[in-house]
């Protein structure tokens, strides 16, 4: 027995209509990127240890965590998951980022320009790179070389108002001199 076409069609949306709604849940590696604290640390977590990522992919599971261990103040995680992520990838300039700032959080200043002109080398447009690098120069006191690169930042993030509040700063602490 053969059914009209459009029998079929009414017959495929009835069941589509009678299943129960699928609800997607998040995969770990979204969670891991998007959630933050215990939560985004165990998804990366998971994430890591299914095996299923490899290159860029899996070093960005070991940055994201490696930042989560930083706000959480644990350093030494955070920067065995940077190594792990330049391991896997040495040209990720987010992971030399994140490792260059979280040795200036350290206290680490040399290195941490190290990683943050790396991060710059390898991509001249990455925004955070230049803030970080500016609060280096600014700890060291080199302030024209600060405010260049919080120029630089504002000019890559013109939205984001961590930029003008440096530039000022910056200014302000120059202008005094």
């Amino acid at each position: 027995m053969r059914l009209p076409k459009m029998g079929l069609i009414g017959l495929a949306a009835l069941a589509a209509l009678a299943m129960p709604p699928r609800i997607l849940a998040a995969s770990d590696a979204d969670i891991c990127e998007k959630q933050s604290g215990d939560v985004a640390i165990a998804a990366c977590s998971r994430a890591i240890a299914t095996g299923r990522y490899h290159g860029r992919d899996l070093a960005i599971l070991y940055d994201n965590r490696g930042v989560e261990y930083v706000k959480k103040r644990d350093l030494d995680r955070a920067f065995a998951d940077y190594n792990e992520a330049l391991r896997i990838d040495s040209k990720f300039p987010s992971a030399y980022n994140n490792r260059g700032d979280a040795w200036r959080t350290r206290g680490d200043l040399e290195k941490a320009l190290t990683d943050l002109n790396r991060a710059i080398e390898l991509d001249p447009r990455h925004a955070n790179a230049y803030y970080n690098r500016g609060l280096v120069w600014e700890a060291r006191h080199e302030l024209q070389r600060a405010l260049a690169d919080f120029k630089r930042f504002t000019e890559l993030a013109p939205s984001d108002p961590d930029g003008p509040q440096a530039v000022a700063r910056v200014t302000g602490e120059l202008s005094r001199k």
